[in-house]
């Protein structure tokens, strides 16, 4: 027996009392009689018992509650360099836009850098660069050597899907995910390690990319300002063949940023396995090596020596992985630390 039924005979039964003044006795139950202020009282009661059971078994009949629809404010993203990346592309992948990343162990969700929307850069800018190109001279064996012997401060297995370690800052579970210890980046995925490496380290990543695969895989410093530094790797697949592997460095930001592209040593190809290294060999000496995983005799070798090495030297920089287009597979990735500089 539902409330409405139960309000319904409670009140039947004092509005009987009210109409009658009690005195009314069936089988066991009897009422008896009441002076009349009692019965106004009882019959009041009664009806009002009678009209909340009726609202409760016909709800149709309550008048309409006015609702107040508030829309929830969207705060509005610094969409600045999004909209310089037909000039800075660099500053527009890799900077960290308000508000600041969340950790990818603490959310697979997070999303904090807006995305680019533009390609990578068509060709190298033609710039004087203060930095020079001075190989190092090491020899694939040489260099494997001084790999194998160097101490490993982190070595990702890839085999958490939260990322742990590093921040999200573009893509969901759909383009950025793991599966078979490989990390899968697909358009718009971007990610971005929290900790920094300073001189003689490096992180040492193995990667492999689609014929349409587009990514920047720099070291950028922690923080976004006048000062700010990036260098590193892309590949634009719309290039010319001869022109689709670069080697980058940016200075500054905004509308005095300096950003020098140039064709890399190297003529990347794709579904090829490359060991990519990232290496602080001095205070402002920065070198970026690639080679073929499985022929380590084929490589390019960037060495830069920055002239303005009081706003280079002292940082801790960062490793950034941003894909533009296609798939770019990342099957390892360790940092290493280094008793000397070679």
């Amino acid at each position: 027996m539902g409330v409405e039924a139960i309000l319904a005979i409670v009140g039947g039964i004092a509005l009987l009392v009210g109409i009658f003044g009690g005195g009314v006795k069936a089988k066991e139950i009897e009422i008896p009689s009441i002076h009349a202020g009692l019965r106004v009282i009882s019959a009041l009661t009664g009806i009002a018992l009678i009209v909340i059971a009726i609202f409760l078994s016909r709800p149709e009949l309550l008048p309409a509650i006015p609702q107040t629809q508030q829309q929830a404010s969207q705060p509005t993203q610094q969409l600045t360099a999004v909209q310089q990346v037909t000039q800075h592309p660099i500053e527009t992948a890799i900077v960290a836009a308000s508000p600041a990343p969340t950790a990818a162990v603490e959310s697979t969700l997070a999303v904090a850098v807006p995305l680019p929307t533009a390609s990578l850069p068509p060709t190298a800018i033609s710039l004087q660069s203060p930095a020079a190109t001075v190989p190092t001279g090491q020899s694939a064996s040489s260099l494997q050597a001084m790999i194998d012997s160097a101490q490993v401060s982190f070595k990702d297995n890839f085999d958490n899907p939260l990322f742990p370690g590093w921040l999200r800052w573009g893509g969901d579970s759909s383009t950025l995910y793991i599966q078979n210890g490989t990390a899968f980046f697909l358009s718009g995925a971007q990610l971005h390690r929290n900790h920094g490496l300073q001189e003689n380290e490096a992180c040492l990543v193995g990667l492999t990319f689609s014929r349409d695969g587009g990514f920047m895989l720099a070291r950028t410093p922690e923080g976004y300002d006048s000062n700010w530094r990036a260098w590193g790797l892309l590949y634009n697949p719309d290039n010319q063949s001869d022109n689709r592997m670069q080697d980058y460095f940016q200075e500054g930001i905004g509308e005095s940023a300096i950003n020098i592209y140039e064709p890399f040593g190297l003529q990347g190809k794709p579904d090829t396995s490359y060991n990519v290294l990232l290496w602080v060999n001095g205070p402002a000496n920065f070198t970026l090596r690639v080679w073929d995983k499985d022929n380590p005799g084929v490589f390019g070798e960037k060495q830069f020596q920055m002239s303005d090495s009081e706003n280079w030297a002292g940082r801790k920089w960062y490793c950034n992985l941003l894909v533009n287009s296609g798939t770019v597979q990342v099957s390892s990735y360790s940092e290493l630390r280094f008793a000397q500089s070679p």
